[in-house]
């Protein structure tokens, strides 16, 4: 059965919706197509991950903190789906916003440009 949606456009119909799960993330981080394995988590690995950040007052945070709290989430293996918008304007839905979504399941990390159509494995050596 096809839907006529790419991998990208499912993910961001997904939280659009607000339904990103613990059940639909584990479908998710299993079906991921071609993920770039990233082994170094350092703030200038990770920025590598994230092209282009605006000054916006419609951003979810500087990119100084969203790579912090990256690190921080990834270190410690926090489970859960966490977005991060450069631009997220609700008032100008027109407005260009790159989204970005940090997966962490209990076996597995993703970071995914949805714009770019990128995802991003990260590696774990405690998981390994």
């Amino acid at each position: 059965m096809t839907l006529g949606l790419d991998f990208y456009e499912l993910l961001e119909l997904f939280i659009n919706c607000d339904a990103v799960t613990k059940h639909s993330a584990a479908y998710i981080v299993e079906n991921v197509p071609n993920a770039e394995v990233l082994k170094d988590t350092t703030e200038k690995e990770l920025r590598k991950m994230i092209p282009h950040w605006t000054a916006s007052k419609y951003h979810t945070a500087s990119i100084d903190e969203v790579l912090s709290e990256l690190q921080m989430r990834i270190r410690n293996e926090e489970v859960g789906t966490f977005f991060y918008n450069s631009n997220k304007n609700n008032n100008n839905r027109r407005a260009y916003n790159d989204m970005y979504v940090l997966i962490v399941t209990e076996d597995s990390t993703f970071f995914f440009d949805i714009n770019r159509r990128k995802a991003y494995k990260i590696r774990n050596e405690s998981r390994e």
